[in-house]
């Protein structure tokens, strides 16, 4: 059965039946984070870009595309919140109109988001949110900063009531940030785990929580972030955690301990959609990757997206991503930027 999962798993990866655009409206953000890898180099994305978007996505749907899946990524995308709603609104209709189904989401910091514009992407089925806590509020804005210097504790706290409070079938990770200076700050009956836990995701299927050690993923202050010292330490302190969550009434479905989005596949392993021949970022240029993390390595670029539509692979380039497709080596399919790019073993240390 794990094997049969297993090559289901790869097929769907590879099957032209669905198309995975993972799209970054903007990559500017409104918040500068103490681990953040991201230079913030590019701006909004043009209209050339745009309707490139719309002719490919058109051009499958035409040609019996089964489902498609739209997910806005940043920078934070809500800075570019006339480009999010415009493409979310124009490939529903794509997609409705030539029997695609269309799957929608956004990894967000939250601190832009309103209930009305919640109501609106969910109109448009973008009903799939991550949002971010690093801990309570003395923790969480030291390091999830503005631009300005305050915190955004209480915007983003705002925002998952937000979320709570609206009537839509909605599918919210909380993905919650902690290090070894911060981990006594979730812990026990007064903790943040528990709090938000009984505020937010007792009781309420559409809330998950993923608990994720920080790591020093190719940021200018990686020097100054504290990290475990193994991968064996942050999966226990993970464990942990969870313990938290379950004692404060979280069921055991509401945790997420793999890569965001990520499908299980034999033996626990996940594909992620950078390991996908299906799956790319459409960076807010027109440049087309694939890996949200890898944005200033070159061979994170693998294409170009036309304003005709065409999505312009280079093949060569495309390739060692999709090793894990044709050896089946779990970290190759878990996260190949690890295995392409940074030759690294263990990928529960590093970002998603």
């Amino acid at each position: 059965m794990r094997v049969d999962a297993m090559s289901a798993q790869i097929a769907g990866a590879v099957t032209n039946d669905h198309l995975h655009l993972i799209v970054n409206p903007t990559e500017r953000c409104n918040l500068r984070c103490a681990y953040c890898y991201e230079t913030f180099a590019l701006g909004k994305m043009p209209q050339t870009i745009i309707s490139g978007i719309f002719r490919l996505v058109k051009r499958r749907a035409e040609k019996g595309l089964k489902t498609f899946r739209l997910e806005f990524f940043g920078g934070e995308p809500l800075v570019a919140w006339d480009v999010v709603e415009r493409l979310a609104r124009g490939l529903l209709d794509i997609c409705r109109a030539n029997g695609t189904e269309m799957l929608g989401g956004m990894t967000t910091n939250g601190v832009l988001l309103t209930r009305s514009r919640l109501d609106r992407l969910a109109a448009c089925d973008v009903r799939a949110f991550q949002v971010t806590l690093d801990g309570p509020k003395a923790v969480h804005d030291r390091r999830r900063v503005a631009r300005q210097g305050e915190g955004s504790f209480d915007a983003v706290w705002k925002a998952l009531e937000t979320l709570k409070a609206a009537p839509h079938s909605l599918d919210v990770l909380i993905r919650m940030h902690f290090d070894p200076t911060t981990l006594g700050h979730l812990l026990g009956a007064a903790g943040f785990v528990r709090r938000v836990s009984t505020a937010l995701v007792k009781d309420d299927e559409r809330f998950r929580l993923h608990f994720h050690a920080v790591g020093r993923w190719g940021g200018p202050h990686d020097d100054e972030t504290p990290v475990f010292a193994s991968a064996v330490d942050g999966q226990a302190a993970i464990e942990t955690l969870i313990d938290e969550a379950l004692a404060a009434g979280c069921s055991p479905t509401q945790f997420v301990q793999l890569r965001r989005d990520a499908d299980l596949g034999e033996a626990g392993h996940a594909i992620c959609y950078a390991a996908r021949a299906n799956a790319f970022v459409i960076r807010s240029d027109g440049r087309v990757a694939k890996c949200t993390v890898a944005f200033e390595d070159d061979r994170n670029t693998v294409g170009r997206l036309s304003e005709d539509g065409d999505l312009i692979i280079d093949q060569p380039r495309h390739l060692p991503w999709l090793q894990g497709l044709i050896s089946g080596d779990p970290l190759a399919l878990s996260c190949p930027a690890l295995s392409y790019l940074w030759s690294k073993s263990d990928p529960s240390t590093e970002a998603a």
